[in-house]
């Protein structure tokens, strides 16, 4: 579908859709730019490392991006909810918000060097340490993304995103062929990187919105507000680490029963497929805004946003579904070399799940905008038992391609729950609303 085709569709749906494709189109060149870097790192890092090696850094990274959730509480989504509706209160929500999240991070630095030092051999343990504090920096990242967001201007958080990205790759890359290589090197080379870009992003939200990223240090701490936050908040929180560990805990699983050899080689598979997750993400994130302020001042025009957001979605689904099953195995081949030859089955069963993820996303967001968080909380929770038990049913007998078939039966699931939530709400619009 073009962009003048996307554009005419949304008019008299989408407010400002000029304003609304720009973000898209800012999204979206960071997006590829950040996502390029990162899948560089994967063709580079993966052959030389190994399908064993890098499922070893697989497994630490993925622990480390469940941990370092751990400091996001829900602030994120509340933050840009509160900000897009009232810019006013950007002060005292920032301010507020960056003393909870470093309180979070003291937590969890605390248990991942616990964890470390608990980890079977060295280069696990340093990879760990390492790549925890840069997951712990992308982490707080999300509180400049939070402004950036809600005032509309994606640009800048494209900026962020695309110099972490690429300084993480560089770093990680230069360490792994300069300092002896091996997981460890690489691992460090990767925090390195991204810490520099967290040091830009903050510069960045210091200079551009007038507003300090610490809020106003002469404020004290506001406990009516912290109770607020974390009322409001928490059920974000809830639903990201339940979302989080059904993404992320299928690499712990699949190691603890299979192998390294299987980590590295469904990871491989999953990084492919996370590139083309981020087309959802893209949409969403433009409108998001959009949503939030359409519950609130029309439920018909509301709907309307929803099926158009859904539509674009599903199709986008079952296009990229297809074009990754067709070329796995050309693609695979070309890329990694015969040693991941099973990254290939791996790769088709996830493809199974792109439409469902695509549309997912959308209906993720929509509970969030009307206000109903806590769906995602209760679906989250109920999906994380779904994929866990899938997981340990499939990976023991099929490996990297049973992590796949868990993949498609969690979304596939949650689809179903988030349809049939959406429904009831609908209806209760309908009910409630003045005639």
């Amino acid at each position: 579908m073009t962009t003048s085709a996307i554009k005419d569709g949304a008019e008299g749906v989408i407010a400002a859709p000029r304003r609304a494709l720009f973000n898209m189109a800012a999204k979206g060149v960071s997006l590829a730019a950040e996502k390029g870097a990162q899948l560089v790192l994967v063709l580079v890092a993966a052959p030389a490392l190994g399908a064993a090696g890098f499922g070893r850094y697989s497994y630490a990274a993925s622990l480390a991006a469940i941990l370092a959730f751990g400091t996001d509480l829900g602030l994120t989504i509340w933050t840009t909810r509160e900000i897009a509706r009232d810019t006013g209160v950007a002060p005292g929500v920032l301010g507020t918000a960056l003393r909870l999240r470093l309180t979070a991070s003291a937590v969890v630095l605390v248990l991942l060097s616990a964890l470390a030092a608990a980890a079977d051999g060295a280069d696990l343990r340093w990879a760990l340490l390492a790549l925890g504090i840069a997951s712990l920096a992308r982490a707080l990242l999300d509180h400049a993304r939070a402004v950036f967001r809600a005032h509309e201007r994606l640009a800048d958080e494209g900026k962020v995103n695309t110099v972490t990205a690429v300084l993480a790759t560089a770093g990680g890359l230069a360490a792994l062929y300069g300092a002896g290589g091996g997981v460890r090197a690489l691992a460090i080379g990767v925090m390195a990187g991204t810490l520099v870009g967290a040091a830009y992003g903050f510069m960045l939200l210091e200079r551009g919105y007038g507003v300090s990223g610490h809020g106003d240090r002469d404020v004290p701490a506001d406990r009516a507000l912290v109770r607020r936050m974390l009322r409001e908040s928490l059920p974000f929180w809830f639903a990201g680490i339940f979302t989080l560990i059904y993404a992320r805990a299928d690499v712990v699983v699949l190691r603890w029963l299979a192998s390294d050899a299987e980590v590295g080689a469904y990871r491989t598979a999953g990084q492919l497929v996370e590139v083309a997750k981020q087309l959802p993400v893209l949409l969403l994130t433009a409108l998001f805004p959009q949503l939030a302020r359409a519950f609130q001042r029309s439920a018909s025009h509301l709907v309307r946003l929803e099926r158009r957001v859904l539509l674009l979605l599903a199709a986008g689904g079952l296009v990229v579904a297809g074009a990754l099953a067709v070329v796995a195995d050309p693609m695979v081949r070309l890329l990694f070399g015969p040693q991941f030859a099973r990254t290939i089955p791996a790769l088709r069963a996830l493809a199974g799940a792109v439409p469902l993820l695509f549309v997912n996303c959308g209906l993720l967001h929509f509970f969030v905008a009307r206000d109903r968080g806590t769906l995602n909380v209760a679906f989250g929770g109920a999906m994380v038992l779904v994929n866990l038990l899938a997981n340990v049913l499939l990976c023991r007998r099929f490996g990297a391609v049973g992590s796949g078939l868990a993949t498609v039966v969690t979304e596939a699931a949650l689809t179903a729950c988030c349809f049939y939530a959406l429904r009831i709400l609908r209806r209760e619009t309908a009910e409630t609303a003045p005639r």
